[in-house]
């Protein structure tokens, strides 16, 4: 059950790029995402440009926890990243 759907903010990119790495399909480390150019800094600095909008979704059973985002790119409205976690 999901508890709350909010608004990415940069404070959450740290939690996201966990996240990353811990999805069934697709998953992607934190270092082969920092290979792709991908990190905590560049990543919330395109959330406070509004370069990338997001939502985060946090657990119901725990409501610090995050179960999922997903963030599109403002420019193409094209979705770059969706991820639940298992």
């Amino acid at each position: 059950m999901v508890a709350s759907i909010r608004n990415a903010l940069p404070g959450d990119i740290a939690e996201c790029v966990v996240l990353r790495g811990q999805t069934r399909e697709n998953a992607v480390s934190v270092d082969r995402l920092r290979t792709l150019g991908i990190t905590v800094e560049t990543w919330g600095h395109d959330v406070r440009v509004e370069k990338l909008i997001g939502y985060v979704a946090h657990d119901g059973r725990d409501e610090g926890l995050m179960a999922g985002y997903c963030f599109g790119d403002t420019q193409s409205g094209e979705v770059v990243v969706l991820a639940l976690r298992p």
